[in-house]
């Protein structure tokens, strides 16, 4: 808006649908700026009546345009409120014991000893794995080389190939094993590593060691949980930049908004 002078403030109104459904060229052919031109002067019977249809035209168009304001200038005034997150959802589907592909199968072998209740053990295909301190999904970067290759960051808008895994857990101990859909191979923590490369999670590794097997709180479906291996818990590094901008790391001593997902 600008000042018109006496008082008077000129709304600046764009073409387009107000909020009550009008269009700005509905709401009167007289606007305020044409309330201040220049009229007939009064001192003639024709002026005097020219200037009465224009102050009762112009009056009305004019509390037509500040009831409109009165109504929409509270909130452009306090922001447009930011849109609210749309709620994670799990993509996650839970395969029966015996009714998934080989693979998975043999994943589910390995979150129990033999003996192990069927129940207890596991399985899901299709998992993402969303990071709480940024709201971005975790990734395999297929196309990174050298200490990066297959690293997991936390990085994707919306889950797609390279951001599905399958995830077997042992839901007595907690014991948990994931590989990437993306490149069919376990995710590892490389304690071998050292400064702040250590513990990079990477999906790089064809069976199940010490390296590939995790604690985690919960079932994936089933909300918010953090993740464990050699007392360390995978954080999402938010404070590095570039290509290791949010990568997974089992490195934090202990559990806040960076070391929670969700799955």
């Amino acid at each position: 808006m600008r000042s018109l002078g006496f008082g008077v403030v000129e709304p600046q109104l764009n073409a387009g649908v107000t909020a009550h459904g009008n269009t700005i060229a509905e709401i009167g052919e007289f606007s305020c700026r044409e309330w201040l031109r220049v009229t007939p002067r009064p001192d003639t019977t024709e002026g005097n009546s020219a200037m009465n249809r224009r102050r009762s035209r112009s009056g009305t168009a004019f509390r037509t345009v500040a009831a409109l304001f009165a109504a929409v200038l509270p909130a452009v005034a306090a922001g447009a409120a930011p849109a609210a997150a749309s709620p994670f959802r799990s993509t996650a589907v839970l395969v029966a014991a015996g009714r998934g592909p080989a693979v998975l199968e043999r994943m589910r072998e390995a979150v129990g000893p033999a003996g192990t209740a069927a129940a207890a053990k596991q399985c899901y295909s299709d998992v993402s794995i969303l990071s709480d301190a940024n709201g971005q999904y975790v990734t395999v970067e297929v196309d990174y080389d050298a200490l990066l290759e297959n690293a997991l960051r936390a990085v994707a808008p919306g889950p797609g190939p390279n951001e599905l895994f399958y995830v077997c857990r042992n839901n007595v101990t907690g014991y948990t094993t994931l590989k990437s859909q993306a490149n069919n191979l376990y995710v590892s923590a490389e304690f071998d590593y050292t400064g702040d490369y250590q513990g990079t999670l990477r999906a790089r590794a064809g069976s199940v060691w010490s390296w590939e097997g995790y604690y985690t709180s919960a079932d994936p479906g089933h909300g918010a949980f953090t993740m464990q291996i050699d007392n360390r818990y995978v954080t999402a590094e938010l404070g590095l930049t570039g290509l290791r901008h949010a990568v997974l790391r089992a490195a934090s001593p202990s559990a806040g908004r960076t070391e929670t997902f969700r799955w």
